[in-house]
């Protein structure tokens, strides 16, 4: 009797362990292909909008910024009759959207310049009798870009959010006609908005395939009166002494060109700590800072030659010395303002 349970409690376990390893056979089913009945590619719209842009890192080549992302595409599979519905449309909110994308099939577009997996504040699934399906959601991201320095600190800038399908080739998904949303209330801490604009093109993915893409460009100009206030005001003012010191040379000339000297190169120290890319490339900041060094150099120079106190009972110079003192006394700080003052035009042009 004993036997006959073990072997009926032997029989019950196995039939528990079987259908336990059959369970995967019967979990939900994949969402279902590409939509196929009209064609590939399939055609998707996008519709974008620049929230913020919270933070701008030029040391790091990244920005962040919050946008709204409206994609349109059809599938027909998921069509249905208003009349036995009795309405036109099907809209589903942040979880319930999440789960209903789920189960029917996505282009999978998104930011494919981001660092890391967009975080999304929100989303919005329409699903229209016709088969139109609307996607909005809004996404948090910290994107890669390059940013260039030859102009700094006059230059202008390109945030670029690339918009892609992580999951299919230009053949499967194309996207075209973008549009751009305006927002006029959109504003950068040190920076100008100047305009937000989109274009089409491709890319290469990972593997190689072609990706139908959209580059959504935010251009932007530097705030001058930030560039005045922390860069050239102290610069004038550290160049300052060498032009006092080249009038009126005195025995603590030496001393004070010294000071000079260090104050320059605490500056170039706190330009180049904030940008350290700047020094990659010739612009109106390294040039100036280095014509500084030269402008002071050559000052030390003058003081310790032609420009030295002559004691008192030292015979008088001849009027051909007088003259050279008078014209390096001039013509060298007015070649050097000429030489600044025009490397910065030209940076603004």
């Amino acid at each position: 009797m004993s036997s006959y349970r073990f072997s009926r409690v032997f029989l019950l376990l196995a039939g528990l362990l079987f259908a336990g390893l059959a369970l995967p056979a019967f979990a939900a089913p994949e969402p279902p292909g590409p939509p196929v009945d009209e064609g590939l590619p399939i055609r998707v719209k996008p519709t974008l909008r620049v929230e913020q842009i919270p933070e701008i890192s030029e040391k790091d080549s990244l920005f962040k910024a919050t946008l709204t992302l409206t994609y349109v595409w059809r599938d027909r599979r998921l069509a249905f009759d208003r009349r036995v519905q009795g309405r036109d449309t099907y809209e589903f909110f942040n979880e319930n959207a999440k789960a209903k994308m789920a189960t029917i099939w996505t282009p999978k577009i998104t930011l494919a310049n981001s660092t890391e997996t967009p975080r999304s504040l929100g989303q919005i699934l329409i699903i229209r009798d016709d088969g139109t399906i609307q996607v909005t959601e809004k996404l948090a991201a910290s994107l890669e870009t390059n940013y260039s320095f030859s102009d700094f600190p006059f230059d202008r800038q390109k945030l670029v959010a690339r918009l892609a399908s992580t999951e299919y080739s230009r053949e499967i998904v194309l996207i075209r006609d973008t549009e751009v949303v305006p927002n006029n209330k959109l504003s950068i801490k040190s920076w100008q908005v100047l305009r937000t604009t989109a274009d089409l093109g491709e890319t290469n993915s990972i593997t190689g395939r072609k990706l139908s893409t959209c580059f959504l460009t935010v251009e932007i100009k530097r705030s001058s009166s930030v560039s005045v206030t922390q860069i050239f005001m102290p610069y004038i003012a550290i160049i300052f002494l060498p032009l006092v010191c080249l009038f009126n040379v005195g025995p603590n000339s030496p001393t004070q060109l010294f000071t000079s000297l260090l104050a320059l190169l605490t500056l170039n120290f706190k330009v180049v700590l904030e940008q350290p890319t700047i020094v990659s490339v010739p612009n109106s900041v390294v040039d100036a800072m280095w014509f500084g060094y030269c402008f002071i150099g050559v000052n030390l120079m003058l003081i310790f030659t032609v420009m030295r106190i002559r004691p008192a009972d030292a015979p008088p110079i001849g009027d051909v010395y007088q003259e050279v003192r008078g014209f390096l006394k001039w013509g060298i700080p007015v070649g050097f303002l000429i030489i600044v003052v025009g490397r910065v035009l030209m940076a603004q042009n």
